[in-house]
């Protein structure tokens, strides 16, 4: 047996290789009726197969469907007969034993071994191949030879069966257990070889064994021949043996295989089998020896007593088969078993006993006491122990090895089915509908004070049940409805939810019944027939786990029982299901959801079960793998299975098809999903599954196409469209006919629509004007030419990018003209709000004027606020952290004088000023610093009221003299009087 990376099971038996996914079984094409195969799986995920005459391996073909693909054509000398007896795996070499020769695959080629003494076989262990050779004795392969291991010749006469790893020595590291046919067991350790004794002796001593198996919990299973799977541990004790009468089919066991969720796999002689071994939950029911519902669990020592509806019931648990034997002196319901340390005390409906030394006797007195349903021992008195019964409570005492049964408490008048007692002493004593708190104090006796809390009708009726139990101290009441508990209000006692649990247990919804506190301290209950154990978050709020007991079913729990040693006994009307959350299991392991077979109209099989991606089996659908269906189909069925081999029967599925359903499935059992009347489009089947532990699978998906009908294809589409064209040609040819008669209509019509574009033409002269002044523009329509105009104070601002030339350098035109561009709309955006007038721009230099041609327009003011908005945007474009060489940085300068503006040139004429001021504003800009806006004297005595200037003294300008230059540093908020010069190495704030 072998299992693929899909979870799929393959099996060898007589009629060849099976496949099994946990629902359905199928036949591997190519395998029927061959021979006896053997498998292996390589570090690949590929499956080899040896068998008579052949050796291979296991892909799908082209409908997904697995086979066998034979090696023999790589062999370059193929044996003319042989037999595989064993194959192994180490890495991706696959490593093939026949009678006389060992035979590696590597993927490549084959590489040969022979002995002409034989071989028994070729087995894996740990990271090391070894085999048998019937000369030599066990032999390990170390460089591509096969070494003896000293003291081992006496196998090469035995049929070794299987070789496992122990674990290592620190002497020579060798550490092995060898399982012969029938011989017996061997160990290998420190250059020794043993024969293993079996515990009991002789237990095995005449058995064959066929196979062996390392399980997860340290111990090794044996498959025998006439004693099933016989458990050992490496000390050669036996455990456990699983045989027919543990359930298992054969008692002729022929391999073993331990799957990817643990569970044991026992190949029969007739039929398979898979034991949940080693299981954390395992069943003690009828078939251990005892009878009815389960009501009480006390383990003491190796045993197990269990109260039953039916008596009272003992079992050894060590012994290899727990058997429980009954005691006949208690033929009734026995609800409680209490530990006293040497001896137990027993309630029974008839009455409580003692069982000392084994011997069970009864200590209550017949009469009209009522049915007996529980006891508690005092932890304030520990002599004292008190009865609830179904007329009341009684008390009895055990001192100096003598039990008195002293008499009915007094005030308890109610039936008594929980005893509870809280850090105070207080002894809690309740049932369906009452509550009573009872002082155990010893001097009271029979008469203590006692508080009653029945409680009202309804409340009873909703909570069924009022079971006290003691967690941690306090008293909490598990009921139909939750966890509830009584609380202090302004009238006393009052039986309120209780959240200390969780709002889960506290809002209603749900029951909260078997409170148990475990001497470890945890706490378990069951509700909704789940049961586990609450443990604390980080948050320290409590958390109800029941993944690792989802395996139980749906039954009526009547007592929890946490033993000492860590396992948990649950007492239920199906028998005791026993959990020891030592051994292990990883319950969060997804199932692996895989698509079987996928059918058409007719059931044509068109997939089979199996992707593959570049030669390697996968879970995916790969884009080769995608069908598209005729449109005369229109119905395809799905069927998948989640290849979870641990209680497949409670596995659960949802689906849904993309571009058909809105939504998924509800969950559901149901393995195939059929979709009928499919229009054309594209589809995705979508299918996951959750296993009993709630755990969902990743998404299986498979995408096909539906083709639409004849008449919506795409050739059809191209007939359509030729026969349009035919259309169109008929009626160009009748539309030429008419073309004659109105050629002189359409000759006129030409002639219109010429003065037409002639006068569109004039518009657009006229639009052109538009880049001159109005005044101007006026002018030179009326005239055909324009006169210069002088204007008395106009406020020049020159702009300009420092080292423009060398970043343009990096730019490509096209970029260089789209940089220019953005900047340069913004500028004009932002002086049209201040109705200064744009002179021209020259290569990265801008340059506007106000004050002109209508000096009410706007102030010297208003140019320089458009100024300090122009620096302003380019600083937000250009932050300090932006690298040097793509920072673009703008020096503005602004002067006030006369100009002299017109029209030059007769063609691409250009409105343009004149005068000593444009020069002296473009020495502003040139003398000027980055992001800083350059005025002139003449200049700042006109804005020195309105903004706030530093003075930079006179500084040479270009053909100019010295000048005096200003940096305009703010907008002032209000005039200032009496101006104060801020002191700085270069500069002179002024106002």
């Amino acid at each position: 047996m072998v299992q693929d990376n899909r979870g799929i099971l393959y099996i060898s038996n007589t009629s060849g290789i099976l496949e099994y996914d946990g629902a359905t079984w199928q036949m591997v094409q190519g395998t029927n009726f061959m021979s006896r195969f053997f498998l292996a799986k390589n570090s690949a995920e590929t499956i080899f197969v040896g068998c008579k005459n052949d050796m291979g391996y296991l892909a799908p073909d082209s409908t997904g469907k697995m086979q066998f693909v034979s090696l023999l054509p790589h062999l370059k000398k193929k044996p003319e007969e042989f037999n595989v007896s064993q194959v192994a795996t180490l890495g991706q070499e696959v490593y093939f034993s026949t009678e006389n020769r060992i035979f590696r695959w590597s993927g490549k080629g084959f590489k040969e071994w022979f002995s002409s003494a034989g071989f028994w076989g070729v087995f894996r262990a740990g990271n090391h191949l070894y085999t048998i050779d019937k000369g030599q004795g066990v032999c390990v392969l170390q460089e591509e030879q096969w070494i003896a291991l000293p003291g081992t010749k006496e196998l090469g006469s035995q049929y070794v069966m299987a070789l496992l790893a122990l674990h290592p020595t620190p002497l020579a590291g060798q550490n092995l257990l060898l399982a012969t046919y029938a011989h017996g067991l061997y160990t290998y350790q420190d250059n020794t070889l043993k024969k293993l004794t079996v515990f009991p002796a002789h237990f095995l001593a005449e058995e064959h064994i066929r196979h062996a198996l390392p399980l997860a919990d340290g111990t090794i299973a044996l498959a025998t021949l006439s004693k099933g799977v016989v458990v050992i541990d490496q000390k050669g004790k036996v455990k456990k043996v699983i045989d027919k009468r543990s359930g298992l089919n054969d008692k002729k066991v022929l391999s073993l295989f331990q799957d990817r969720e643990g569970g044991l796999w026992a190949g029969l002689n007739i039929g398979i089998s898979r034991i949940d071994y080693p299981a954390p939950i395992t069943v003690l029911n009828e078939e251990a020896g005892f009878d009815g519902m389960v009501y009480s669990i006390q383990k003491k020592g190796d045993n197990l007593y269990v109260g039953t509806s039916s008596g009272l019931y003992v079992a050894d648990e060590t012994a290899r088969e727990a058997k429980f034997h009954k005691f006949p002196q208690l033929q009734t319901e026995v609800w409680k078993i209490l530990d006293l340390g040497k001896d137990l005390l027993v309630v029974g409906t008839t009455g409580v006993y003692v069982l000392e030394e084994n011997t069970l006797r009864q200590i209550s007195p017949d009469g009209n006491n009522g049915k007996c349903q529980n006891v508690h021992q005092s932890a304030r008195n520990p002599r004292v122990f008190y009865v609830g019964t179904s007329k009341g409570l009684y008390r009895l005492t055990h001192d100096k090895g003598k039990w008195t049964w002293e008499g009915k408490v007094q005030g308890v008048d109610h039936d008594v089915m929980w005893l509870a007692e809280d850090r105070n002493g207080t002894l809690w004593a309740s049932c369906s509908d009452n509550i009573s708190l009872v002082d155990a104090s010893q001097e009271f006796g029979l008469q203590p004070p006692v508080q009653n809390h029945k409680q009202p009708d309804d409340l009873a009726k909703q909570l069924t049940r009022l079971e006290v139990h003691a967690l941690n101290g306090n008293i909490y009441l598990g009921t139909s409805k939750g966890v509830y508990s009584l609380q202090k209000t302004g009238k006393g006692l009052q039986l309120k939810p209780d959240k200390t649990f969780g709002h889960r247990f506290a809002n209603g919804s749900r029951e909260a019944i078997n409170l148990t506190q475990s001497p470890s301290g945890q706490i378990w209950l069951t509700s909704e027939f789940r049961t586990g154990p609450l443990k604390k978050n980080q948050q320290n709020q409590y958390l109800w786990d029941t993944i690792s007991l989802r395996k139980i079913p749906r039954v009526d729990v009547w007592t929890i029982h946490p033993a000492a040693n860590g396992v948990v006994y649950l007492g239920t009307t199906k028998g005791i299901f026993r959990y020891d959350p030592s051994v292990p299991r990883n319950y969060r392991m997804p199932p692996l959801m895989v698509l079987r077979k996928i059918k058409l109209l007719g059931d044509s099989i068109v997939f089979n079960g199996a992707f593959s991606e570049k030669g390697k089996v996968t879970l995916q659908q790969p884009s080769h793998f995608k069908i598209t269906l005729p449109h005369a189909i229109r119905s395809i069925r799905f069927e998948f299975a989640a290849t979870s081999l641990n209680t497949p029967e409670q596995l659960q599925y949802r689906y849904m098809l993309e571009g058909y359903d809105n939504k998924w499935s509800t969950w559901s059992p149901e393995r195939r999903k059929e979709y009928t009347g499919l229009d054309e489009g594209e589809y995705v089947f979508k299918v996951m599954a959750r296993n009993v532990y709630g755990v969902e699978s990743a998404v299986t998906t498979f995408g096909f196409n539906s083709m639409p009908p004849l008449y919506r294809t795409w050739w059809a589409y191209c007939l359509y469209f030729i026969l349009w064209i035919g259309l169109i040609w008929s009626f160009a040819q009748i539309k030429h006919r008419n073309l004659i008669a109105s050629k002189n209509r359409l000759e006129e019509l030409v002639h219109e629509r010429t003065e037409q574009l002639k006068a569109e033409k004039k518009k657009s002269d006229d639009l052109l004007l538009n880049i001159l002044p109005a005044e101007t523009a006026e002018e030179l329509k009326a005239n055909g030419r324009t006169q210069a105009q002088s204007y008395d104070a106009v406020t020049v601002l020159f702009t300009d990018f420092k080292d423009f030339t060398k970043i343009s350098q990096d730019l490509t035109p096209e970029e260089l003209v789209t940089v220019i561009d953005f900047y340069f709309c913004a500028f004009d955006g932002i002086i049209s709000k201040y109705n200064i007038e744009k002179i021209k721009t020259m290569g990265d230099a801008y340059m506007c004027a106000g004050g002109m041609p209508n000096p009410d327009a706007n102030t010297p003011a208003d140019v320089v606020k458009a100024g300090m908005e122009i620096a302003a945007f380019v600083a937000r474009l250009n932050p300090e952290n932006r690298p040097k060489k793509h920072r673009l940085e703008i020096r503005i300068g602004i002067h006030t004088g006369p100009v002299v503006a017109g029209i030059v040139g007769t063609k691409k004429f250009a409105y343009d000023i004149w005068g000593d001021t444009v020069n002296t504003a473009a020495r502003m800009e040139t003398c000027g610093k980055e992001g800083k806006i350059n005025i002139s004297g003449a200049t700042y005595e006109l804005i020195k009221d309105e903004f706030i200037c530093a003075y930079r003294g006179k500084i040479e300008a270009k053909n100019k003299g010295e000048i005096d230059m200003y940096f305009v540093e703010a907008v002032a908020e209000k005039p200032v009087l009496e101006p104060e010069p801020v002191q700085d190495s270069n500069l002179d704030v002024v106002h």
